[in-house]
């Protein structure tokens, strides 16, 4: 079983993940340098056939709920990749499942990183972290069974 795991955005983190007889493998992981770079990923299909892709969801919120931040002039980079990843994933046959930003903490706590409220993830840990919970989730792997991360 091969999965993607994406944390998307203007620099997304992505994990390519193998798993074989139980046992989860990290391959290859990266961020990308912009928006544009993980299009260009995906279009030259420079990955092996994956048989799911997990990402971060991504959902606007109201300034008073989100910090004070807003989205004004914003490009929302972070929705074009998942658009990308869902036309991807449809012409290659590829099952698709978003996650909520929420399941950072146990995921990192699956690879042994230390998260800490409030102090921003690297993407491309996020983007493990997803992986990690979704194989955890989905029975693939056990909530120790990963290398230590960072």
């Amino acid at each position: 079983m091969k999965l993607l795991s994406v944390d998307p955005g203007k620099h997304s983190g992505w994990a390519a993940w193998e798993v074989i007889s139980g046992s989860p493998k990290l391959s290859k992981m990266g961020v990308t340098e912009d928006e544009s770079h993980m299009l260009d990923l995906l279009v030259a299909n420079l990955w092996d056939d994956f048989d799911q892709i997990v990402y971060e969801d991504y959902i606007i919120r109201p300034p008073k709920v989100n910090k004070g931040w807003g989205h004004e002039w914003n490009s929302a980079p972070a929705l074009h990749i998942i658009g990308a990843l869902e036309l991807y994933a449809r012409l290659h046959s590829i099952k698709l499942k978003s996650q909520p930003a929420s399941i950072l903490p146990v995921g990192c706590g699956y690879i042994g990183y230390s998260y800490r409220k409030g102090v921003h993830v690297p993407n491309n840990i996020s983007a493990i972290a997803h992986g990690a919970y979704w194989l955890v989730k989905n029975k693939l792997a056990q909530p120790r069974g990963f290398s230590t991360v960072g």
